[in-house]
C-alpha cells in the first residue's frame, strides 16, 4: 500500500503545550509516503533513502539486526512494536520504503515535522498490513503517537502527530486523551514562510528549558503562564475567526519564546529570526519561529492585501521564502496495493 501525511507549521503552543497549555497547529502540503508490500522471508527491511539508511528487522523480537544500521530508523521499529500490540501478533514480512524529501529544502532540513509525518505513515501502512485496513485516523494518531512518545521518552506533546493525521487547522492539548478540534485558517490573513538559514536541534533546546525550569521554577512558571495565556487567547481568536486579535496574540507568543530563550540561555529566537521579525514588523505583520526555534522556518503573519510587498522586502533581504500552502486533507492512502505485489 501506499499512504502520505502532510508536514506541519505550529502557529501557537511551543514549549507551554508540554505543561498542558493549548496549541494551535497548521498541516502543510509538503507530504511524507510509505510504500509498504509483503515480502518472502523471514524479516522486514526497511528503506528511507533520505536519510541514506536502509536495515532488516527481525519481527519475532521486534529488534534490528544491525543495530548500527538501524538507529537512524529507530522511530520505525518503535511503530512496528506499537502496530504489533493492536493487531495482537508479530508482523508477517514486509519492505517498507519512507520518501521524506520534501521536506528538505536548497539549504537542508526545513522543520515542518518530517518525523511525525513519517511516523503517521508508517503507523498506517503497518496497520493495513497487520490485517487493520480499515483503521481509521484515528486509530492510526493513537498508534502514532504512542510510538513517537516511545521514540522521543515521553516529550511529544503530538500537536505535530495530529495535524499530520488529520489535517487543516487544529486547536491540540494534551490530556488522558488529547483534545483534537477542528479550527478554520481566519479570513484576511496572509502568512508567508521563511527558512532561517540553518537547521534546529529541537531536543537540545528543550533540554535546556528543561533545565532553567529545574533550576528556577518561579521564573519559569511566570514564562510559562505568559505563555498558556497568550495561546489561551490566541486560540479563541481563532475559533471566532477574529483575525487581527489572533495577529496580536501570534506576535505577543513569539516575543513570550524570545523571553524564554533568554532566561534559559537557550537561542529559542536566534539572530536569524530576530532579523526577519524586524522586516516583518515593518510592513505591519508579526512573526515568530514554528517550533522549538533556533532555526528551521518561520511563519510571517500579516493583512493578506500586505503579502506582495512583505514578500518583496524578504526577497530583497535576501531571506529565503517557503511556498507552502495549507493541506486540509491530512493522512491519505493513495492505493490499498502496490504495483508487481
Amino acid at each position: 500500500m501506499i499512504a502520505s501525511a502532510p508536514g506541519k507549521l505550529l502557529l501557537l503552543g511551543e514549549y507551554a503545550v508540554l505543561d498542558g497549555a493549548p496549541a494551535a497547529v497548521v498541516a502543510v502540503d509538503r507530504r511524507a509516503r510509505a510504500t509498504l508490500r509483503p515480502i518472502d522471508g523471514a524479516h522486514a527491511w526497511v528503506h528511507a533513502p533520505d536519510l541514506e539508511a536502509s536495515a532488516q528487522l527481525d519481527l519475532a523480537r521486534c529488534a534490528w539486526l544491525d543495530a548500527r544500521a538501524g538507529r537512524r530508523l529507530e522511530l520505525v521499529r518503535r511503530c512496528v512494536d506499537v502496530v504489533a500490540a493492536e493487531v495482537g501478533h508479530a508482523l508477517a514480512p514486509f519492505e517498507l520504503t519512507l520518501d521524506s524529501a520534501a521536506f528538505v529544502g536548497e539549504s537542508g532540513k526545513l522543520g515542518l515535522g518530517s518525523s511525525a509525518a513519517v511516523c503517521v505513515v508508517s503507523a498506517a501502512a503497518l496497520l493495513a498490513h497487520g490485517g487493520r485496513a480499515d483503521a481509521t485516523r484515528e486509530i492510526v494518531f493513537e498508534a502514532a503517537l504512542a510510538a513517537h512518545r516511545r521514540w522521543q521518552s515521553g516529550r511529544s506533546s503530538g500537536t505535530d502527530i495530529a495535524a499530520s493525521a488529520f489535517g487543516g487547522v487544529l486547536r491540540y492539548q494534551i490530556g488522558e486523551a488529547p483534545s483534537i478540534a477542528a479550527l478554520r485558517w481566519p479570513a484576511g490573513v496572509g502568512a508567508v514562510c521563511v527558512y532561517s538559514g540553518k537547521p534546529a536541534s529541537t531536543s537540545k533546546l528543550v533540554q535546556r528549558v528543561d533545565a532553567f525550569a529545574a533550576a528556577r521554577p518561579d521564573a519559569h512558571r511566570a514564562i510559562a503562564a505568559r505563555m498558556r495565556e497568550l495561546a489561551e487567547r490566541g486560540c479563541e481568536a481563532l475559533a471566532a475567526g477574529d483575525s487581527a486579535a489572533f495577529i496580536d496574540a501570534y506576535g505577543s507568543y513569539g516575543a513570550a519564546m524570545a523571553e524564554l530563550g533568554e532566561a534559559a540561555e537557550a537561542d529559542i529566537v536566534s539572530a536569524a529570526h530576530r532579523r526577519i521579525g524586524e522586516l516583518v514588523r515593518e510592513v505591519g505583520g508579526a512573526y515568530k519561529p514554528c517550533g522549538a526555534g533556533g532555526g528551521d522556518v518561520g511563519l510571517a503573519l500579516c493583512d493578506a492585501e500586505r503579502v506582495g510587498a512583505l514578500q518583496a522586502k524578504l526577497r530583497q533581504a535576501n531571506v529565503e521564502i517557503v511556498e507552502l500552502a495549507l493541506d486540509a486533507h491530512g493522512l491519505i492512502i493513495e492505493a490499498s496495493e502496490v504495483s508487481g505485489e
